[in-house]
């Protein structure tokens, strides 16, 4: 219900949000986004007494998630903890029905497998599944999947959705928010 003026906008939510904001005028052109069927992530937000190793990230194998994310490390010693962690499980439709004691107790594995020293218990931990994280790669998607910039010549688009000839991941959404930006900043310069 909140509208707002400006020279130009980017839209940069996931496909499902943008079709709930899609401004009226060219809804139509984007109607085949409605049946994009998306894949779920989990993260599980842990924060331990102290750190469990020092890198930024790291990818995990033969765990049931992916990735464990280094928040000091990612955004330094004033926005996070020391052992403040999280880890991501992509494609986590087998998991919906999980509890989120459950969720935690999996990560708590996964841990101990890669890092069999550490001990301590978490002092918190929370997660998040997000049912709708990022659309699955089905032949109706890539055949619809628009590009960054729309009917409305001051209106673009970015996101994991959004087609810049990569697969929907971090990688495209982080392409597609530097392209709409370029494209943005092209688009005031021509406006003067």
């Amino acid at each position: 219900g909140v509208t707002g003026e400006a020279d130009v906008f980017v839209s940069a939510v996931p496909v499902h949000s943008f079709l709930k904001i899609c401004p009226q005028e060219i809804r139509g052109a984007y109607s085949a986004l409605e049946k994009t069927q998306c894949s779920p992530i989990v993260s599980v937000n842990l924060w331990f007494p102290k750190s469990l190793f020092s890198e930024a990230f790291l990818g995990l194998l033969d765990t049931d998630f992916q990735w464990i994310f280094n928040r000091r490390q990612l955004w330094g010693d004033k926005a996070a903890s020391e052992g403040y962690v999280s880890l991501v499980l992509s494609a986590g439709a087998d998991h919906v029905n999980k509890t989120s004691d459950e969720l935690v107790e999996m990560a708590l594995n996964d841990l101990k497998r890669c890092f069999p020293d550490f001990h301590e218990k978490p002092l918190h931990s929370s997660v998040i599944f997000e049912r709708q994280a990022t659309p699955s790669p089905t032949p109706d998607f890539w055949k619809n999947r628009p590009g960054l910039t729309t009917p409305l010549e001051n209106f673009f688009l970015a996101g994991d959705w959004v087609n810049t000839g990569l697969p929907p991941t971090i990688e495209a959404a982080s392409l597609s928010g530097h392209q709409a930006a370029k494209a943005a900043f092209q688009y005031l310069c021509e406006k003067g």
